[in-house]
């Protein structure tokens, strides 16, 4: 495990080239949910990836669910509909696991993400 200590350490050594507290914001609050969203993001996006590289159908549980729609139920090609439907993005499946957080298989992911969810709702 690495030491979170040493990580801050590196991290201020390689992205900054020094800091100045008082020449920033007279609030940092913004800042520190902005990057908190950007960190619930990139969670469940790594989620994602690594569900769909663990299963054989190339998408994960969640996934599945967000997709099975009545029209692919119905679909007598699962792969070619997932084919000729794309989404557009991932943003919906994003927010479907967002709301489904507590259905995530247990982890890292899911852990990393129910305390980043509670720093937002308890405003840090």
């Amino acid at each position: 495990m690495d030491d979170p200590r040493e990580l801050l350490l590196d991290h201020t050594k390689t992205h900054r080239k020094g800091f100045h507290v008082d020449e920033g914001p007279s609030t940092w609050i913004p800042n520190i949910k902005e990057n908190i969203c950007e960190l619930v993001i990139t969670v469940i996006c790594d989620y994602i990836r690594e569900e769909r590289d663990a299963r054989s159908l190339g998408m994960g549980r969640l996934e599945m669910k967000y997709i099975c729609t009545e029209d692919f139920i119905d679909s007598e090609d699962a792969e070619k509909w997932i084919r000729m439907n794309p989404q557009k993005d991932d943003t919906g499946l994003i927010m479907y696991i967002y709301d489904n957080v507590r259905h995530m298989t247990m982890g890292v992911h899911r852990r990393s993400l129910l305390y980043l969810i509670n720093m937002l709702y308890f405003y840090l």
